[in-house]
């Protein structure tokens, strides 16, 4: 029986190609899309979960209040870590990571390298991260000052096919550590990268007492078989209590409650490491996180357009159902049941459904490289190389064949037999019902795609396009300017020689990196006047070669020997401490009676963190040190002067590699997750809207075909073909405009909390749906315009004769 299914399914494949190809190729796209996105949410959802102790394995982080604001941090202070391992019997190991702000320069010989992932950790780390030590002992590899685990990579590009143990590396031109380990690379999906792992003995800081501040340290802890996280968090208050009370009351000089009543509260949580890369968004993370929403929403995706794909299926297979009418009341009269008629229907189904799962899985191939390159990823396919997959990828064939075969199925099996011979309406005015609010479902996702993908791009443009209170183009930045030393001034003198050059300042940091935080008050005011605030040091040409607008006051001046003890504030800071006049005011550091500093300027307010957080406050102090050299260029001939300041660089610092990058790609790069996260959109977007055009093509096909007649006694009697094609798209179109109106409620709800992740962001308007409901009705009035227009224009007479 089942071998007399399939060849009748094959039969019916090959007699109706046009059907058969429409069915398979939306069934393909549509898995298609579901198996990228499938590999996609794997890995996302992978991330750290290949830790041999991932169930026990969680980071602790801070959460702290001040009166001005709530904030997360990824870090914590220094002596916790052995706090823990002292004070807490739920905890086995504990191992801290401190990472450098910046690039650290490696040299061997005569290979020197600027290199990112250079991180500092604790002896335990082994211990804590399943990261294989392919050379080396795990117990000692850290255990000592000046010791250094390479990665594999890393000891490839320094040592080639040399065996790197006992050998010495040194780093920032400062001091010497001896490699003692080599160690796997760290898996892609890991929420931290490193190839140079450095003893943390070797930094002082990792000794510093304080619990209240040197908060620098990632500090991750292994819990016991058996112990509750929630038992250990429960702990916490009374801990901080315990180790900050005399510190609190050395620094500020109150208790530790007049401290709480104050508006002043820290406290420490368990974050489960496989939790960070999806669910954290804490400040000083070490790499950029992804988003769960983005899951969330890249699963729906692959759930829509599959539906799509199946909606296609159902709406083609009931519309067909006049032409394989005869042929089941014949198969009825000769004595097949609905049991038998209803396999036969499904086995088709299931076959176009394993036929177009194949198709998908060979686009899956074809397009991953474009879609790893969209998404930012190295996923690779392993569709055949366990049989768990060859089972999954089954199933995952026969339920579609079953989710768009059923409803067909049941209405083809239940025809009757009398009315079907006697070529009475098969299918009946509930098929017709169901078939118009199927269509309308498809419009209605596709209305609220094109929507959803508008927004993403308007809010893109948005921040691209947005005042930010600074100007980012033509910035060359040179990383590691500290290399230069003592002659800054100088090599800044012989830049300006080059007319290419327009300015050039030095800093700690720039608008988009990391900012440091101190608190501040006025001196005299009382201890809970005082505020977090993000700090940078700058020279006197900071705010110039940054176009960064004063709103009072004055630039720091070499004319003014007094300006190492001035600050300049933003207006967010001058706010935050209420002054009428901030000029002249003086400023003071808690816990440092020395301190002081005066007021001699206010910044318009500048967006120096991404546009997903309002401005904060800032002060902005006079350099005593600094890592970046902003170079502020003419557009005319920029490779020629890009290259000038290389010789320049070369010159004055030739140990030091010339590493750049410009001002507004690194700004920009604050927003590649959004902007990847809007090219997939669009890309599925797409083929979603494809997928529901090859419906409404078949769906159009077969509805002309059953109004040949009409269409032929219509033009005898005079009708026109462009009254013709409006007749027939007249229905599609009111198909379209219900489903705009559905649509826009739910796209609104959706992308209004999609933006809620932005503090600056655009209005979600009437004119975004106005466009997407326009857009979706020119698509569908292409599609079926095809099929109406070469009916209108079709012979009267060979209409006439039709059947």
């Amino acid at each position: 029986m089942l071998n007399n299914y399939l060849k009748i399914a094959l039969r019916n494949l090959f007699k109706h190609k046009a059907y058969s190809f429409i069915n398979i190729a939306g069934l393909a796209v549509g898995l298609a899309c579901c198996l990228l996105i499938s590999l996609y949410v794997k890995d996302e959802l992978s991330y750290d979960r290949y830790h041999e102790k991932a169930d026990r394995l969680f980071k602790v982080v801070t959460d702290g209040r001040s009166p001005e604001r709530e904030a997360k941090f990824a870090l914590t202070p220094a002596p916790l870590a052995e706090a823990l391992v002292r004070d807490f019997p739920e905890v086995e190991t504990v191992t801290r990571l401190f990472t450098l702000f910046g690039e650290g320069l490696v040299q061997y010989g005569e290979k020197r390298f600027n290199e990112p992932r250079l991180y500092f950790g604790d002896s335990t780390f082994f211990e804590v991260f399943s990261i294989p030590l392919l050379s080396g002992d795990v117990k000692t590899a850290l255990a000592r000052p000046a010791m250094v685990v390479l990665s594999e990579t890393a000891a490839r590009k320094y040592f080639g096919s040399e065996n790197p143990l006992g050998k010495t590396i040194r780093v920032n031109n400062d001091f010497d550590l001896q490699i003692t380990g080599v160690m796997a690379d760290v898996p892609a999906n890991s929420h931290f990268h490193c190839d140079f792992l450095i003893s943390l003995a070797s930094a002082g800081m990792s000794r510093n007492p304080s619990f209240i501040s040197n908060n620098n340290f990632h500090t991750y802890l292994v819990l016991r078989d058996g112990a509750s996280p929630q038992t250990l968090e429960a702990k916490f208050p009374a801990a901080i209590k315990k180790y900050a009370s005399a510190q609190i009351a050395a620094r500020f000089g109150q208790t530790f409650e007049e401290r709480l009543a104050a508006g002043y509260e820290t406290n420490w949580s368990l974050l489960p490491v496989t939790d960070i890369h999806l669910h954290s968004q804490r400040e000083y993370e070490i790499e950029p996180n992804g988003n769960i929403m983005t899951v969330y929403l890249f699963s729906a995706i692959a759930v829509i357009v599959l539906l799509i794909a199946c909606v296609n299926f159902t709406n083609l297979a009931t519309a067909r159902a006049a032409g394989r009418a005869k042929e089941i009341g014949i198969r009825k009269v000769v004595g097949s049941n609905r049991a038998q008629l209803l396999r036969q229907f499904l086995a088709e189904a299931i076959l176009l459904s394993l036929i177009g799962l194949l198709a998908a899985i060979v686009l899956a191939e074809l397009f991953l490289p474009v879609f790893n390159n969209l998404a930012g990823k190295q996923i690779q396919t392993a569709f055949f190389e366990r049989p768990g997959s060859i089972v999954a990828l089954l199933g995952i064939g026969i339920f579609v064949g079953l989710l768009a075969g059923s409803y067909p199925a049941f209405v083809l099996s239940a025809l009757r037999p009398v009315l079907v011979l006697k070529s009475a309406s098969p299918a009946g005015t509930s098929g017709a019902w169901i078939r118009r609010g199927l269509v309308v479902f498809q419009f209605a996702i596709s209305v609220a795609l094109i929507a959803g993908t508008l927004i993403v791009h308007h809010q893109l443009d948005f921040i691209s396009s947005r005042r930010l209170g600074f100007d980012k183009e033509q910035v060359l930045v040179v990383k590691r300017a500290s290399a230069l030393g003592r002659q800054p001034e100088t090599f800044k003198q012989r830049l300006l020689q080059n007319p290419g050059v327009i300015n050039a300042a030095t800093s700690t940091t720039l608008p988009g990196k990391l900012y440091g935080r101190s608190t501040y008050r006025a001196p005299g005011a009382p201890v809970e006047n005082s505020y977090g605030m993000h700090e940078m040091y700058v020279d006197e040409d900071f705010l110039p070669a940054l176009a960064i607008t004063l709103a009072a006051g004055r630039n720091f001046s070499r004319d003014f020997a007094t300006d190492t003890s001035a600050v300049l504030l933003n207006e967010a800071a001058a706010k935050l401490f209420g002054w009428a006049d901030p000029l002249g005011q003086t400023l003071a550091q808690p816990g440092d009676s020395l301190w002081r500093a005066t007021v001699i300027g206010v910044v318009k307010d500048f967006h120096f963190e991404s546009l997903h957080k309002p401005i904060q406050p800032l002060v902005i102090l006079h350099q005593p040190f600094y890592q970046y050299l902003s170079i502020r260029l003419r557009p005319e001939n920029l490779a020629a002067t890009v290259q000038a300041v290389e010789l320049l660089w070369k010159e004055f610092v030739p140990q030091q590699p010339f590493e750049f990058s410009f001002l507004d790609q690194d700004f920009d790069a604050l927003y590649r997750a959004e902007e990847r996260t809007g090219k997939i959109f669009g890309l599925f977007t797409a083929l979603a809207i494809f997928i529901a055009c090859l419906g409404q093509f078949g769906l159009a096909s077969y509805t002309i075909q059953k109004r040949t007649k009409e269409i032929g006694v219509r033009k005898v009697l005079g009708a026109s073909a462009t009254s013709i094609v409006g007749l027939l798209s007249k229905e599609f179109v009111k198909l379209v405009m219900i489903a705009m109106f559905i649509a826009t409620p739910m796209a609104y709800y959706i992308m209004s909390r999609w933006l809620q992740d932005f503090a600056y962001r655009i209005e979600i308007g009437w004119r975004v749906f106005a466009l997407a409901g326009t857009l979706a009705l020119v698509i569908a009035l292409l599609t079926v315009s095809v099929q109406s227009i070469k009916a209108a224009l079709a012979n009267p007479v060979e209409s006439l004769r039709y059947e």
